[in-house]
């Protein structure tokens, strides 16, 4: 339902861990998870708040990542946090794509 709200080819429900994500449910990747370090989901988890990065390669917190010079080649990435009543996050609902992207900000509300 995200990758079609979105219009994004990628959309995925991951769970983060000390060492790895796990997906929970994915479509357009084709793996059920990755090591923590390949997971822009982490920095999600981390500020516990929605991020939309339209262009993966001009934002200086991911454009150096290995997801985005690596093998995924992600160029545009959004993420809402998954928060559990006690407050923790335990991981996020994201929509990714490896082309350019506009946000329009209807879609992120």
């Amino acid at each position: 339902m995200v990758k079609a709200i979105m219009g994004m080819p990628m959309a995925f429900l991951s769970v983060v861990g000390a060492d790895d994500r796990c997906f929970l449910h994915e479509t357009g990747l084709g793996m059920s998870g990755t090591p923590r370090t390949l997971s822009l989901c982490a920095f999600t988890v981390a500020k516990k708040q929605t991020i939309a990065i339209p262009d993966t390669l001009l934002d200086a917190s991911t454009a150096q990542h290995p997801i985005v010079q690596g093998f995924l080649k992600l160029r545009y990435y959004v993420s809402a946090p998954v928060i559990l009543k006690s407050g923790f996050c335990i991981g996020a609902l994201c929509a990714a794509g490896q082309l350019g992207f506009k946000f329009e900000v209807r879609r992120l509300n």
